[in-house]
């Protein structure tokens, strides 16, 4: 499991190793050591590296890697620091690297490192420092970025127009909340992570979250027994779809089979003709505008009794008369069968006054904008990934879609930054929906079947692309994708 920080955590791991009795020469020196390892099992010798490093600590790191590197490569030091200015530990590996400080224009390098301003750095810079982006960015070769690329808000992901474009950022104990958002994305290039020697507890202790991995699924799903039938594997009651929205409910249905749900069930008004085979179907009663009637809960109820795991709202629309029921429906539920709400679902959470422990709700930006004009909680979600426990608007566990999506539970967080522009496109939300529910239905909580289905659907997105434009994406293809990017 990978952790995120802000700056302000990684400047607190610092202070409290200092406090432990961890010399910042020692901690330098490591960090330096740990990233010149990850640069030599992808070049081991032989190649003409250009490290360009500022007045702080990032160009502390550069100085020490350089004659860390000096043995195995042609390394070259660029910089206007002024030794009687650097820190002390800055200092000795600046004096360390004397002899490389020297460039001949003539000389090109196969690789450009970056060590000019580092986590404290925002996209706010002055000259000289765009100029020598300009130029750095502008050769032709290999560019690592030493922590954050320089011109990146660590914190944030706002970059300035000419911020370091790296192929590689070798990141101090792991990567920065603007690595994920706005235009981190796009500047940070691969992310490997640097140790600096800093214990664990200090470590983790300022983590903002988590991001999921393969080998989390693996330990949160339960294996698959010999002498097993599909009554093992959960029952999903997917209540989704309209006359106008059928897709909706046929999709998460799919999804939530696909996922490996032992039985899936669609409650719905209007079953659309792809509905698989595999799926049960109970077609209930219909208002004239094509929602569920009122006259579908006895129905719904009776199914709801059978279910391991209820999903709600792909495509069910905005009759208030429906909406009212399946409020009234939710809140008579046995606490303990798990609900995903998702779509137009999320419209009943101002009537539920049920526990919501066993709920998980999926708003995107929209949907969550329009839950806290209803006053649906007492705290502002807006800054929830740089203010962990500020943002839920109720209790249980909350996905919120975007960039980076981010998975909550009172203190724990998630983020999935794998998926790709691809995915924003009609029913893939529903997709999402049917995932998370086939993964509780097997037995995840679901917390982590939240966590886990989002990175699984995003990497459903990333194999998609590997085979076709991102532009000819839909959701079908996502559920397509899941036998391949499941864990076996």
């Amino acid at each position: 499991m990978r952790y995120i920080f802000t700056p302000s955590g990684s400047r607190a791991i610092d202070a409290d190793c200092a406090a432990a009795g961890i010399e910042p020469l020692t901690l330098m020196t490591t960090a330096a050591r740990s990233a010149t390892d990850i640069i030599l099992d992808r070049f081991p010798k032989g190649q003409r590296i250009l490290i360009v490093c500022g007045h702080g600590n990032n160009g502390g790191d550069g100085f020490a890697m350089a004659h860390m590197l000096a043995p195995y490569h042609d390394v070259h030091v660029i910089t206007d620091a002024d030794p009687a200015k650097l820190s002390p530990e800055a200092r000795h590996h600046y004096e360390r690297s004397r002899e490389f400080r020297h460039h001949d224009g003539r000389w090109t390098p196969d690789i450009v490192i970056d060590a000019l301003i580092g986590v404290g750095g925002t996209h706010e810079l002055r000259e000289p420092v765009p100029d020598t982006l300009r130029w750095m960015n502008a050769i032709e070769a290999f560019k690592i970025a030493v922590d954050v690329p320089t011109g990146l808000h660590a914190e944030t992901g706002d970059a300035h127009p000419d911020v370091f474009v790296a192929d590689l950022t070798i990141t101090m104990e792991g990567p920065k909340t603007g690595f994920f958002r706005k235009g981190g994305r796009q500047c940070v290039g691969e992310i490997d992570v640097a140790h600096i020697g800093a214990p664990d507890e200090i470590v983790l202790r300022y983590a903002v979250a988590r991001i999921v991995e393969d080998h989390d699924l693996e330990a949160w799903l339960p294996p698959r027994e010999n002498n097993t039938s599909k009554f093992d594997y959960g029952r999903v009651l997917v209540i989704a779809g309209s006359r106008t929205m059928r897709g909706a409910a046929a999709l998460t249905s799919e999804a939530a089979l696909r996922i490996g749900a032992g039985l899936v069930i669609v409650a719905t008004p209007s079953v659309h003709p792809l509905v698989l085979r595999e799926v049960m179907t109970e077609v209930l009663p219909m208002h004239d505008d094509g929602t569920m009637s009122v006259a579908a809960r006895p129905l719904i109820e009776q199914q709801i009794h059978r279910a391991s795991v209820v999903a709600i709202g792909p495509g069910i629309g905005t009759n208030e008369a429906m909406l009212n029921m399946l409020a009234d429906v939710v809140n008579a539920m046995d606490p303990l069968i798990p609900v995903v709400i998702d779509a137009d679902g999320l419209r009943i959470v101002p009537m539920l006054t049920r526990d919501l422990t066993n709920v998980v709700l999926t708003p995107h930006a929209g949907e969550l904008a329009r839950l806290r004009e209803q006053g649906t909680g007492n705290r502002e979600p807006g800054t929830w990934h740089l203010a962990p426990g500020t943002w839920h608007l109720a209790p249980g566990t909350w996905h919120l879609k975007g960039v980076p999506s981010v998975t909550r539970n009172g203190n724990v967080e998630y983020w999935t930054v794998n998926g790709n522009p691809g995915m924003a496109t009609a029913g893939s939300g529903d997709v999402l929906t049917g995932i998370i529910a086939g993964l509780i239905a097997q037995g995840m909580t679901p917390f982590h079947a939240a966590a886990a289905g989002s990175y699984l659907h995003a990497k459903a997105g990333d194999w998609c692309a590997l085979f076709q434009p991102m532009e000819t994406m839909i959701a079908g293809d996502l559920i397509t994708a899941l036998p391949y990017v499941l864990p076996s």
